[in-house]
C-alpha cells in the first residue's frame, strides 16, 4: 500500500468514528435524563410533604401562643387585692395569734420605737404572767411567751410613758407574728468602751451582761420613761456599735 493510499483509508475511518459519536451523542443524554427523573421526581415530593408538615408545627405552635397570650391577658384584668384586704385576710386566717379575738388593720399604727413591717397594736397592752392576779385573769385576752395580754380601753398605750407593767403589743405585717415590745434595749459595745461609764451617763439598769462579746440587756432606771427617746440617746453614743429593741414571740423567740 501506497503512502496516498494509506493517507486515504485513514481520513476515511476518522470521518465514520467521528459520524458514529455524532449519531449516538442525543440518544445517550436522553438516556441519561430518563434514568434521572425517576430519582428526582421522589425528592420533589418529600420535599413538599417535609414542608407541609413543617406548616402544621407552625400553625400548632401559634395557637398555643395565643391560647397562653389571652390566659395572661385574663390575669391581669383580674382586679388586684388592696394592701388593707390582704392585711385583714392575713391577720383573720392567723391561726397562731395569741389574741383570742379579731384584729383589724385599724388597730395597727407606725411606731416610734421599731420600723419596717413591725406596726404597734394600740388596743392591747402586756403585762408578765407571774405579775397577773387571780382575778385579773378572767379579763385576759390572750397569752404570749410568759405576757398576759389585756385590752387597753380608752386609755391606750403610751409609747413615751412605758412601763413594765403596760409592755406594748406589736405585730409584723410581713411575717404575720404578734410580739411584746419589752422595754430591754440590748446594746453592743464599741472595743475599749466602758459599759459602767455608759450605765452612769444614762441612767441603766442592766439586765443580763455578756462582757467578752461587749453585748448588754439594759432598761431604763426609771418608771416609766420614755423608750423610744432612750434609744435614740443610746445610738448617738460614739462608744456603742449598734442598738436593738427586744421583742419577744412564740414563734422567734427574742429579737
Amino acid at each position: 500500500m501506497t503512502r496516498q493510499q494509506k493517507l486515504t483509508f485513514g481520513f476515511i475511518a476518522g470521518l465514520l468514528v467521528l459520524g458514529y459519536f455524532a449519531f449516538r451523542s442525543p440518544a445517550s443524554q436522553q438516556d441519561f435524563s430518563s434514568q434521572q427523573e425517576p430519582t428526582q421526581a421522589p425528592l420533589a415530593k418529600q420535599t413538599s410533604e417535609n414542608s407541609k408538615t413543617e406548616n402544621k408545627k407552625s400553625d400548632s405552635r401559634s395557637m398555643h401562643r395565643a391560647a397562653a397570650s389571652e390566659e395572661a391577658s385574663d390575669d391581669v384584668n383580674e382586679a388586684p387585692t388592696t394592701m388593707s384586704e390582704r392585711h385583714s385576710i392575713q391577720m383573720a386566717k392567723h391561726d397562731l395569734s395569741p389574741i383570742k379575738r379579731d384584729v383589724s388593720v385599724g388597730e395597727l399604727r407606725d411606731s416610734q420605737i421599731v420600723q419596717g413591717s413591725w406596726k404597734l397594736v394600740t388596743s392591747v397592752f402586756a403585762i408578765p404572767r407571774a405579775q397577773v392576779s387571780e382575778d385579773d385573769r378572767s379579763m385576759m385576752v390572750g397569752e404570749l411567751s410568759g405576757f398576759a395580754l389585756f385590752e387597753s380601753g380608752r386609755a391606750g398605750v403610751q409609747e413615751d410613758a412605758f412601763t413594765t407593767e403596760r409592755a406594748l403589743v406589736v405585730y409584723d405585717t410581713r411575717l404575720q407574728v404578734f410580739g411584746v415590745m419589752t422595754g430591754t434595749l440590748i446594746v453592743f459595745l464599741r472595743s475599749g468602751a466602758s459599759m459602767e461609764a455608759l450605765v452612769q451617763d444614762h441612767g441603766l439598769r442592766v439586765l443580763n451582761a455578756f462582757p467578752e462579746t461587749g453585748t448588754y440587756y439594759v432598761t431604763s432606771r426609771e418608771q416609766p420613761f420614755n423608750l423610744s427617746q432612750l434609744k435614740n440617746s443610746l445610738e448617738r453614743d460614739s462608744r456603742i456599735n449598734n442598738v436593738e429593741i427586744e421583742i419577744v414571740s412564740r414563734q422567734y423567740g427574742k429579737r
